[in-house]
């Protein structure tokens, strides 16, 4: 599967979602910014379009936006074929 291209997750907690191949993640250091003074924030980069996404569950504000950031894209620009089942 290229990058960019939905799939639906087979096994685990979030079985029969639709998720897109190719995300990266990595973390960076921003003093005060996440739930303990000090710490790394998580982030992961969007296969489709490149942008920066907070992808850290402890965040106080936001959390994990890696989910809402592939639903805005299947809303906008890029639809998977088949309505996703609730989640």
């Amino acid at each position: 599967m290229a990058s960019g291209e939905w799939f639906v997750i087979a096994s685990g907690k979030d079985a029969g979602r639709w998720h897109m191949v190719g995300w990266t993640g990595g973390a960076f250091y921003l003093p005060g910014f996440g739930p303990y003074p000090d710490a790394l924030v998580g982030y992961g980069i969007c296969p489709r379009c490149r942008a920066m996404v907070l992808s850290d569950p402890d965040l106080k504000h936001g959390g994990d936006q890696t989910w809402a950031h592939e639903d805005w894209h299947h809303r906008t620009d890029h639809p998977h074929s088949v309505t996703r089942a609730s989640h």
